[in-house]
Order: C-alpha cells, then structure tokens, then sequence
C-alpha cells in the first residue's frame, strides 16, 4: 500500500512538472487524415497480459484500415511474444519498465532508437478510465507529429489528437475500437487473435501425447489462478474438476501461475490423482494448450483472454461486476455471475453441461 501512495504521489509531482514543459497543439482531425500515415507506433506497455491480448481487434482494424502502413507495437517485454506471428503487427518493441528504471542510460538509449525509426502516428491504447503516465510518455517521446488517444487525466500534454471518453459503457475491445470510429468512421471489426505456428503446435501435441492425452478425449482445461478479488477458491475449482471427470468422462488439465506453487504441490501429494498437473509454461505453449482442450475454465485472467484468442469454447467465472467490460459472451462462450462474486460450483456445472450440449450438437450436424 505504501508503494502505491509513493508511486501515485510521484506520478503527481512528475505530471506537474511535464505541465509547465509540454506543450501539445491540437491538431484538427481533418489535418490528422491528410498527414502521411506511413509508418504508425501502437504503445499498449502495462504488465497484464489480458490488455495486451485485447488490443489485436485494434491491430486487426487498423491493418484493415491502412493496409500498406508499417505498423509497430510498443509492448511490455514480459508478454511480448504474445504478438509473435501476428500479421496484423510488422514490429515489436519490447519494453522493459523495471531494467530502464535501474538503468536510465539505457532508456535514453531506448528514447534515442525509438524516435529515428520516424513514426508518423503514435497511438496510445492506454486504459479508458485513467492516464497511464508510462503509455503516454513514450507515445510523447516516440517523436510522432501526430499523437492520438483518449482525452483523461491531463493526456492533452502528450497527445495532439484528443478522443471524449464514451459516456456510455463499453467493453475494453469497443474502447479501442472507438479511437480509430471517431478517428477514420467505419472499419472492419478484428477479433482476438493469437496466432501460433505449425511448429509449436506439433510441439505441444507430442507433449500432450507424452501426458497420455489423445485426440479425441473431452479435455477440459481448468486455470486456478486470479488477481485479488477475482481469484475463484481453489477448492471449488478442485470440486468442479471431480465433477466434470465422474459425471462427463472427461480429463482435466490443471494450470496454474505464479503464486500457485503451494497449491500444486498439495494437490500433487493429496487424493487429486486423477487431475493431470501441467508444469510451468511459457505464453505460447500455454496457449498451444489451450487450443487443444475441448473446453477451458478459469476466472477472469490472463489465460481466459489466451483462451479467446486462440478460439477455445470458455467459461469465465467473475466475481467483481466488470463482466461487461472483460468478459466474452456468445454461442461458445459462458459467463458465470453472481452479484457479491460467491459464485457456486453449481452455476458454473450448469454453464459447462450448457455449453457441452452445445458442441455436442454442432458435431453431430444436428
């Protein structure tokens, strides 16, 4: 608690202080569409991968949009990979916020490089509903003459093309999208992409293949993780988990994140001999796992937008109110809410039989 105080008091004094040196001209919209827009940076460097993962309906879009322009994307080192393969992205620049804070030198080294690839449009993909002193920095300092994003907080000292934030409630992949509506007017609506290659997928089939796992087996993936509030009892995931196998004949693959090494090894020496436990994985062989399960459950993570991306049926279990700006509804996709987040192991059995009817009757050509 006391470093979020130091840190939000800091991010005060340094925006006070960028206030009597910047100065940003507004530039008309009409004057934005008649620049050169040749070469365009997407700055999106948080440390979540779900936010990440949620601007590729932006990179998709915007590919449409502006099919012959070089489009780069300024992203957090630790998820980076994640756009690897992406043919909506033509470069990635990994960010790494801790090593440039020990290392300022180097930053200015990052600075320098950044500003001479000669951008013409810096975007910031920032969070809607507050300033990102970290995005808006580096879409400033990429050097662009035109810099667009949302207007929050005092963004009008880094950007030069100012966004309203929507009245109305959005979810987040809309809020992106609604830079480039009120920017360009229509355009093709992306998706969540995460696209692998043939190579890893072999890969983490052998793998699976090793575990004992065969095509054709109703493999139920389940993620134990959670940030905060969001985190669903990892005893109800076991609960479910028994569930699933007894009544369905199903197999279930258990993943697990940091901070979850303690659970893993209880369920590894206890009675849970019929759950198989992956190991740690990177990004994209998580994702190449998530691909092959017949039906991924997890609460409101990481791993449940990886999911989407690679186009798992899934269930998202959430237990804060905010299902309508992260989560993802449709013919194979469930959310699972209560209001007060005690979600039931029942609630979540019934999305899953719901959702297995489903797929059962697509594959029968019913």
């Amino acid at each position: 608690m006391r470093l979020k105080t130091l840190e939000k008091s800091g991010k005060g004094v340094i925006l006070a202080l960028l206030g009597a040196l910047l100065k940003s001209r507004p530039l008309d919209r009409k004057d934005l569409l008649n620049h050169r827009l040749e070469r365009i940076l997407i700055v999106r460097q948080d440390e979540r991968l779900g936010n990440l993962i949620l601007i590729t309906p932006f990179l998709e879009a915007l590919r449409h949009l502006l099919p012959c322009a070089h489009l780069a994307a300024l992203v957090s080192s630790r998820f980076a990979s994640v756009l690897h393969g992406n043919p909506d992205v033509d470069e990635i620049i990994p960010f790494d916020k801790r090593m440039f804070i020990r290392h300022p030198f180097r930053f200015m080294v990052f600075v320098h490089c950044l500003r001479r690839k000669v951008f013409d449009l810096a975007i910031d993909c920032g969070p809607v509903d507050g300033l990102s002193l970290n995005n808006a920095v580096m879409t400033y300092l990429s050097g662009a003459p035109a810099r667009l994003g949302y207007l929050r907080g005092q963004s009008h000292l880094f950007l030069n093309q100012w966004v309203p934030r929507p009245r109305e409630a959005r979810s987040e992949i809309d809020y992106h999208l609604d830079l480039l509506r009120f920017t360009f007017g229509g355009f093709h609506n992306g998706r969540l992409k995460v696209c692998l290659s043939a190579q890893e997928k072999e890969r983490v089939a052998q793998l699976q293949k090793d575990w004992g796992l065969i095509d054709g087996d109703l493999l139920v993936g389940i993620h134990v993780g959670g940030r905060g509030q969001k985190r669903w009892p990892a005893e109800r995931f076991v609960q479910l988990a028994q569930h699933i196998i007894r009544d369905h004949g199903a197999k279930v693959l258990l993943f697990w994140g940091p901070g979850e090494h303690g659970l893993v090894r209880q369920l590894e020496n206890g009675a849970h001999r019929d759950l198989l436990i992956a190991p740690p994985l990177e990004i994209r062989e998580l994702a190449g796992h998530l691909q092959r399960c017949t039906v991924f459950i997890s609460g409101d993570t990481g791993p449940m937008h990886l999911a989407l991306a690679v186009g798992t049926p899934t269930i998202a279990i959430f237990r804060v109110a905010n299902l309508q700006r992260y989560g993802s509804q449709g013919p194979h996709n469930r959310i699972v809410f209560r209001p007060g987040g005690d979600v039931p192991v029942g609630d979540v059995l019934a999305a899953f039989r719901d959702l297995l009817r489903v797929l059962t009757r697509e594959c029968s050509g019913a």
